[in-house]
Parts: structure tokens; sequence; C-alpha cells
């Protein structure tokens, strides 16, 4: 239960990542 929460955590993390760069991106800064 533990890997996996830690597992969704990473994920949830990269998913963020990914959003701030599109977000960044698109605004143009």
């Amino acid at each position: 239960m533990a890997k996996f929460s830690h597992a969704i955590l990473e994920k949830n993390v990269i998913l963020l990542a990914i959003a701030t760069l599109i977000t960044v991106s698109i605004g143009g800064l």
C-alpha cells in the first residue's frame, strides 16, 4: 500500500511539472 501511494505521488508530481511547463509555455514566460 505504501509503495502504491508513493507511485501515485510520483505520478502526480510529474503531471504537475508537465502542467507547469505547458502553462509557462502558453503564458510566454
